[in-house]
């Protein structure tokens, strides 16, 4: 149940901001605000996959990860107030309940997780 969101160019950006929000209304999901130049964000891409894997075997409708190319979705990490990439956004139920920006360990990516995901155990 990961995505890459990709958005038609034919969409208003007001409208990509309420198309999001609607992907993450029922559900938890990790929204990985990226863009192909951040070299960060390449480094982290395996980590990602690595413990969503994790978590597919144990539960796989407990996590739904969605990538949202800043460039050509600026609206909706505007409106969550991105600054910097990568930023990892856990929504749970449509509520941001944490972030991390920049460069992220691994443990680190694993213990946040671990707070807000019930029934997980990827520490």
């Amino acid at each position: 149940m990961s995505s890459i969101w990709n958005v038609s160019s034919d969409m208003a950006e007001d409208e990509k901001v309420t198309h999001f929000e609607k992907l993450i209304a029922d559900s938890n999901v990790l929204a990985i605000f990226t863009a192909d130049w951040c070299i960060a964000c390449q480094a982290l891409e395996p980590i990602i996959w690595k413990i969503k894997k994790e978590i597919d075997i144990k539960d796989s409708r407990a996590l739904r990860i969605i990538f949202l190319d800043v460039p050509n979705t600026p609206s909706v990490a505007t409106h969550y107030k991105v600054s910097a990439l990568p930023t990892l956004i856990l929504f749970i139920n449509g509520l941001p309940v944490t972030r991390l920006s920049g460069t992220i360990s691994e443990g680190k990516m694993r213990k946040r997780l671990q707070e807000h995901i019930q029934n997980i155990d990827i520490v």
